[in-house]
This record gives structure tokens, sequence and C-alpha cells, in this order.
């Protein structure tokens, strides 16, 4: 490893030092532009105008690279200096990704979480340094690593696996190991209502359709109660044409939110539908009663 960070250096050296001869180079045309002898003769200053606009971007590059070079540098001896350090490598690792120097930056990644296998920020890094790669399978594989880490906070986790699906065909192709990730949050945070419909739309796609439904009616008996989850079971019930069913869950959930102007209008929907016209006005008449805006009225009217 010594032997090869040698050749590395030596080659970025030779490189730095014919990039510094650009740099002083165009310096030298910007000071010669200054010199009252030039800008008394118009057609030198011309002729450095010119010169000095063509390097300029060459410049810029070069100092561009210095820069990064001295970065690295810096990084490099930090790491060598205080070895034991994952912050150190993680650095070290980020500055060689940018340099697409990407075994040597996947080399400090590994070296960071030899140091600590849980490193949330080590973790991250090597994650955005699969994902600017479009290295899917690696970046959800250490994604994973991450949904399992505590010290990750829950709706990091949430917003990265919304933020994931949201292409459907990138969704459709990892499918799999994205099943892996929603099944992590599942397993380590059964309660929490973003992980449960997200776990319950995921089931959804999936075609598993009985399972969300499953797993909304498991739910139904959560403290503080949760609207949204009866809500599902009725849609999905109502999908599935089983009509008592709707009754019964929305009457339970009447019981746990009376006076819902919303539930009275599904329950007349539903007796609409199988011809229960009276019973129907019934709960149109009470959803109207609860109704507390024109908006809401004009809805049940609707």
């Amino acid at each position: 490893r010594r032997q090869r960070q040698m050749c590395i250096r030596d080659r970025d050296n030779d490189m730095r030092e014919k990039l510094t001869k650009i740099i002083e180079a165009y310096e030298d045309v910007q000071a010669k532009m200054g010199d009252p002898a030039v800008l008394a003769d118009q057609k030198e200053y011309n002729r450095l105008a010119k010169e000095y606009a063509n390097q300029g971007p060459l410049a810029k590059k070069a100092r561009e690279y210095v820069q990064a070079a001295d970065d690295l540098a810096e990084a490099r001896e930090m790491a060598e200096a205080i070895p034991y350090e994952a912050e150190n490598h993680v650095i070290l690792a980020d500055l060689y990704g940018a340099a697409k120097q990407d075994s040597l930056a996947i080399a400090e990644y590994n070296r960071a979480l030899e140091i600590d296998s849980m490193n949330v920020p080590a973790l991250a890094s090597l994650a955005e340094f699969y994902n600017k790669r479009n290295d899917s399978h690696a970046y959800l594989a250490v994604s994973k690593r991450l949904f399992e880490i505590d010290e990750l906070p829950l709706s990091e986790k949430v917003r990265i696996f919304r933020q994931l699906t949201l292409d459907v065909r990138f969704y459709r192709d990892n499918f799999f190991q994205l099943n892996d990730l929603i099944s992590t949050l599942a397993i380590r945070y059964p309660d929490d209502k973003d992980v449960v419909e997200l776990y319950a739309q995921h089931l959804i796609n999936a075609g598993e359709l009985e399972q969300a439904l499953t797993l909304y009616k498991l739910h139904l008996a959560d403290r503080p109660p949760q609207l949204d989850y009866y809500r599902a079971v009725i849609d999905i019930e109502t999908y599935r044409k089983r009509l008592d069913s709707v009754y019964l869950y929305i009457d339970r959930a009447l019981e746990v939110f009376p006076g819902n102007t919303e539930l009275y209008a599904r329950k007349g929907h539903a007796q609409g539908y199988t011809g229960k016209l009276s019973q129907s006005i019934g709960s149109y008449k009470k959803a109207l009663k609860y109704a507390d805006a024109d908006s809401l009225r004009g809805a049940v009217w609707g």
C-alpha cells in the first residue's frame, strides 16, 4: 500500500508542477498587461489580451486541480497521522471520489468502516458515492445498513425511502432490494404511522392487497386512533365489493370518530350502491348535520 501511495504522490507532484507552470505563465501575462510600456503599445497589448483570454479557462482548471491536490495531500497526511479516526478516512475518501480515483475512495471508506462499522457519515458518504455512479445495487445495499442503525433518524429513513420510490422504473428494477429496506423499517418501527403507510403502499404495489388490508386492520386499535387507517380499510373493502365489511368498518370508525361527516357520507354512498335508498338518505342527512363548513356540505350534496 505504501509503495502504491508513493507512486501516486510522485505522479500527482509531476502533474502539479506542470499545472503550476501554466498558472505562472497566465499570471505573467496578466502582469505584463499592467506594464506602462505595454499599455502604450496597443498592438502588443491586444496580443497579450488575446493570449490572456485564451489561457483563462485552462488556468482556472489548473488552479482547481492544484487546490484539489493540496486538499487531497492534506487529507492524506491527516489520515496517516491519526489513522484511528474514521472521519479522517471519510474525508480522504470523499476527495478521492471527487478526483475520480474510485478504487482509492472505496478503500478509504472501507477503512473508516473497519474502525466503526456503524458510522453514519461513512455509510452515508459511501451510499452517495455509489448513487453518483448509478450503481443502484451497491447504493441500496449500503442504504440497508443505514436503515439498521438507530443513530440515523427515522424521519431521514422515511425521506430516503419515499425518494427512492418516486421513480416507477427504479422501483420496478430494484423491487426486491427496496422490499428489504421497507421490511427493515417495518420490523424496527412497527407502530410508526409513516412506516405503516409506506409498507402498506409497498404491499399494494406488489399486488398483495389482502396483506395490506390485514396490516391496516392490525393497526385499527392503535392509540391515538388513526382515521387514515379506517379510510384505507374501507377503501380496500369497497374495492373488493365486500359491502358487509364496508358497513362494519364504517360503523366501527364512527364509534371512534362520532359525528364524522366523511364517514356518514361514505356510508350513504355504500347504501345507495346496494339500493338501500331510504337508509342512504338518512346517512346523508347525518353527514349534513355534522358538516361544519360549506365545502363539506357541498361535497355531501355532490
